[in-house]
């Protein structure tokens, strides 16, 4: 199983002690950029130091997972994230299946961005339909620290039809390869 969590307007001694009750080992930072201009408490290096001070390994993944990919055509013409096509760029399909690798090997690894509130966040609308998609168990904190699965979020996304289909990828897309990264 993967969790995902934002932080929001937690403190990070809060935020540190909900990873703890879900016996998290590995936050992956899915933030195209890793610093808060709200919440200091979660700008990197200071960030990641004190998760090592409390035994949390983290790792920035924003490259890969992040919402505003530097790639520009993953773009629309106003601007906009195309989720359609970020998720079929090589650099999201590897850091899917790193991520994929950690939860085979049994780590407890959980997905960070700022938003508390999982459907405001490409954790769920992304992220979070694509580990689905490839059979992936995803749970997220809710802005209560309670788990919410992404059939719960996505019901919440889509209240007018939730028996909508939700899969990204046409059926030619899967990973290139199962090696570990």
């Amino acid at each position: 199983m993967v969790y995902s969590i934002g932080y929001g307007n937690r403190t990070f001694e809060f935020f540190v002690e909900l990873l703890k009750t879900y016996e998290i080992q590995f936050l992956l930072d899915v933030r195209s950029i890793p610093k808060s201009k709200y919440n200091e408490a979660f700008n990197s290096p200071n960030f990641y130091a004190g998760l090592k001070k409390n035994g949390i390994k983290a790792d920035f993944f924003g490259d890969m997972l992040g919402g505003r990919p530097n790639d520009r055509s993953c773009y629309d013409n106003e601007g906009k994230v195309v989720y359609n096509i970020l998720c079929k760029k090589d650099f999201y399909l590897q850091g899917i299946e790193r991520v994929i690798n950690a939860n085979e090997k049994g780590f407890n690894v959980v997905l960070m961005c700022s938003e508390l509130d999982p459907i405001q966040c490409h954790r769920t609308k992304l992220i979070g339909r694509t580990l689905k998609d490839f059979g992936v168990d995803i749970f997220h904190v809710n802005h209560k620290g309670l788990l919410e699965s992404q059939t719960e979020a996505e019901a919440r996304l889509m209240p007018v039809n939730p028996n909508a289909p939700l899969s990204l990828f046409p059926n030619d897309i899967v990973l290139k390869s199962r090696k570990s990264y």
